[in-house]
């Protein structure tokens, strides 16, 4: 099985948009396997990084692959939580 770890920087915003979009296609290539977004390093997230969790799950459903966000701690749990992103990851702090 196939593994994709995604770290987006301390602040997981807009400015990140490109490289998590180059993390996507590459997920999309994956026949099977597990993506995990390791948030230990993100301090601060906003609405665009809920909505790029979002896309990942909408491009990647099909596939049938395992999701789920590491290592979220403070503000960043927080705001996941409140987004209710448990409905479509595997919340594992």
């Amino acid at each position: 099985m196939e593994e994709l770890v995604i770290t987006p920087t301390s602040r997981f915003d807009y400015a990140w948009h490109q490289e998590f979009m180059q993390a996507v296609e590459q997920a999309m290539a994956m026949p099977q396997g597990e993506v995990r977004i390791d948030m230990q390093s993100v301090e601060y997230l906003d609405s665009s990084a809920i909505g790029m969790l979002v896309l990942l799950y909408k491009r990647t459903l099909r596939q049938g692959l395992v999701l789920s966000i590491i290592n979220a701690q403070g503000f960043a749990l927080d705001l996941l939580k409140s987004a209710s992103i448990e409905q479509i990851y595997e919340l594992n702090p």
